[in-house]
Order: C-alpha cells, then sequence, then structure tokens
C-alpha cells in the first residue's frame, strides 16, 4: 500500500460485551485495515478510567484519537491536552455539544434527542436502536 501507516486510538465508553459496541469497533477496524491505519481500541465505561485511556494513547504517541465524551467535564481535558500535544483528536457518538470547547476538530455523530422528544412513547426506543447503530457506523467508514 502507497499510504503511509498512522496509528489511531479509538476510545469509548463501551462496556465489554456491549453488542453495539462490538459493531462499531469491527467497522472501525475494518475501515483501518482498508485504509492502512494501525487502530487501537480501548473502552471503558467509567469517565475517568476512559481519560485515563485517552491519556495512554498520547503517552504512546499516537497520530490521531477518536473519542466519545459522555462526561464531557471528566473526559474532554484529556482530549484537550492531545490536542495542546499535536495530536487531532475528534469526537463521535457522545460529547455533540461540548467537543469543540476541548479543541476537538470534528464530530460524527447525530442528535436524535430532539426526535426522541416529538415522538415519545415505546418509538424512542426504535429510533435510538436503528439511528444510534447506523450512523456511526457510517461516520466511521468516511
Amino acid at each position: 500500500m502507497d499510504t503511509p501507516r498512522y496509528v489511531v486510538a479509538m476510545v469509548t465508553h463501551g462496556a465489554p460485551g456491549d453488542t453495539y459496541w462490538d459493531l462499531v469497533r469491527k467497522g472501525a477496524e475494518d475501515a483501518a485495515k482498508k485504509d492502512n491505519i494501525e487502530l487501537r481500541y480501548s473502552s471503558d465505561p467509567q469517565a475517568p478510567n476512559q481519560a485515563n485511556l485517552v491519556q495512554s494513547a498520547i503517552d504512546a504517541g499516537v497520530d490521531g484519537i477518536a473519542v466519545t465524551m459522555p462526561n464531557a467535564e471528566a473526559i474532554g481535558p484529556a482530549a484537550r491536552d492531545a490536542v495542546d500535544h499535536g495530536i487531532p483528536v475528534v469526537g463521535l457518538n457522545a460529547g455533540m455539544t461540548a467537543y469543540q470547547d476541548y479543541g476537538m476538530t470534528g464530530f460524527f455523530g447525530q442528535n436524535f434527542g430532539w426526535l426522541v422528544d416529538h415522538i415519545g412513547g415505546p418509538w424512542q426506543f426504535l429510533v435510538f436502536g436503528v439511528c444510534g447503530l447506523f450512523v456511526p457506523l457510517i461516520a466511521l467508514r468516511l
């Protein structure tokens, strides 16, 4: 392959064995392989631990980081530290309203909260189930 080999850390809040995050990881691994990228996936559902995973990626000298921020106050400072070290950082899935506050260059995901507020009832789970699965997978393949 003629493209340079980059190392990208993907840090999520997925719990072990969570089918959704297993699918996201698989999509990211497939896309990374196609584009000659070494993907280092790690996850922890606890925000302080997730921030430590971001710090570990910084310490390892990765070329880029993709991170979820379900708790921006806990994870955002680690993302800002990566940016301050010259590592490009993008957000995905969670943290849409806060990613710019921490110097992240972009965000991949959708805000379906407004739709759920208007639909309500049992249909809201269908919206989150369908949109929550396909939108991140599509974004990771871009």
